[in-house]
């Protein structure tokens, strides 16, 4: 008996004389026999099927049936379980040769292909390409493009073959890659809590932020409000395209009504720079590690992870050896078990994983990180491989961000091929 999805060889030890023998499990008119010789039975056992011989059925003493097969067997249903990838879209960059008014990528499989066009693609954007995220059902896929009238581009009628679970390509001068072929900005983040002075109810004050990148760019001064409110007072989160060492700020209106003076925070290694001010003391202070009274808590922290792999292969159609080809995030927490985050979708840098967890306290270690683990693992249960060393990996507390209104946290965290958890992109 073989209960798997897939045919299985098998060799069995017998008593029975050498011979040909009737399959009477298979069919009703001894069509289908199996060989014993030698004392052995070797045969191939059909997916979710078995093989039943006895004596007194050979192709001689068997009786004779106008039916192969017996009307009251029911139809045997093997139950499909391909693996499939976890994020079954693609997004297409394409950048044309010929200028066209309008693109359209028209794509399928076999015969389920869109309607001709096909479907118009976004841009031209400034690096020059035209964008589409498509529905590839989680299989390989072919894509092709027009301007919506005659001209096409096809590669020679080839078309441009996805291969199973790529996430990302771009098509330019006839040629497929695999990856986003733009440039996506990196990023720095700041992100400041201010407890409220007294006169805060009146004075409404911002963050007046400004700077010079790792490359020597200036960073236009710019006020910008708080946007939350955590256990310990107001919250600013900013984000700044480039890389930079130092963000310089102030605590002030738009009217220069400030708390103090012109503060310096440090970007640490993640990608952010966290500082605390408090409004009620000392107005020359600014701290870089969480004050005693800092103890914030959630009812629910909701995480999402982004991850690039510069191979593209998320899922790797190519491997044979491992059941499930593909990679996700194994993430836990002090009082939440480890549990597999996956990559069910993706952006512009990379896959997009979600990941949720319940009943939270902040506690940040010494070193800055949190409890968060963040372990790439491909191969699934199997854990065939690991992305960004053996050790255990850790989110840093700067990824969290508390909201007092809702008793709730969230993060957002960059993954790519080292084992920094990053808070910036």
């Amino acid at each position: 008996m073989n209960n798997s999805t897939e045919s299985k060889e098998a060799e069995y030890s017998t008593t029975m004389p050498g011979g040909e023998y009737c399959d009477v499990y298979a069919i009703q008119d001894c069509s289908k026999t199996v060989t014993v010789s030698g004392g052995k039975i070797k045969a191939s056992v059909p997916a979710m099927q078995a093989i039943a011989i006895y004596g007194g059925a050979t192709k001689a003493t068997h009786p004779d049936f106008k039916v192969a097969v017996d009307p009251s067997t029911p139809d045997v249903v093997i139950p499909n379980n391909t693996v499939k990838p976890d994020d079954q879209t693609t997004t297409v960059w394409y950048k044309p040769t010929k200028k066209w008014g309008k693109v359209f990528v028209h794509h399928g499989a076999g015969s389920d292909w869109t309607a001709v066009p096909g479907e118009q693609m976004e841009g031209r954007d400034a690096q020059g390409y035209y964008k589409k995220t498509i529905d590839t059902k989680g299989e390989e896929h072919q894509i092709c493009f027009n301007d919506g009238g005659g001209d096409w581009d096809s590669d020679n009628g080839k078309n441009y073959l996805i291969a199973k679970g790529i996430t990302q390509v771009g098509v330019e001068n006839g040629a497929l890659s695999v990856g986003n072929p733009e440039a996506v900005t990196g990023q720095t983040r700041l992100l400041v809590h201010y407890k409220p002075a007294s006169d805060e109810f009146i004075a409404n004050r911002g963050v007046y932020v400004w700077g010079k990148d790792a490359a020597g760019a200036e960073l236009a001064g710019q006020h910008l409000a708080f946007t939350g409110e955590d256990c310990y007072g107001k919250v600013a989160e900013p984000k700044f395209d480039g890389t930079f060492n130092n963000l310089n700020f102030i605590i002030t209106t738009d009217g220069w009504n400030k708390f103090g003076g012109d503060r310096s925070a440090k970007v640490a290694a993640d990608g952010t720079a966290e500082v605390w001010v408090d409004g009620t003391g000392a107005d020359d202070v600014t701290l870089d590690k969480a004050p005693a009274d800092y103890r914030c808590t959630a009812q629910k922290v909701d995480v999402t992870i982004h991850y690039m792999r510069n191979d593209g292969l998320y899922f790797n159609a190519a491997d044979a050896d491992t059941k499930v080809p593909q990679w996700d995030v194994w993430t836990w927490n002090f009082n939440t078990n480890g549990f597999a985050a996956k990559f069910k979708s993706h952006d512009d840098w990379g896959g997009l994983a979600l990941a949720s967890f319940n009943n939270y306290a902040y506690p940040a270690a010494a070193d800055g990180t949190s409890d968060f683990g963040m372990l790439r693992r491909y191969g699934a249960d199997e854990w065939k491989r690991k992305d960004g060393g053996d050790d255990d990996i850790k989110m840093t507390a700067s990824a969290l961000v508390f909201d007092k209104a809702t008793n709730s946290a969230k993060a957002e965290v960059w993954l790519q091929d080292d084992s920094t958890v990053y808070t910036a992109r």
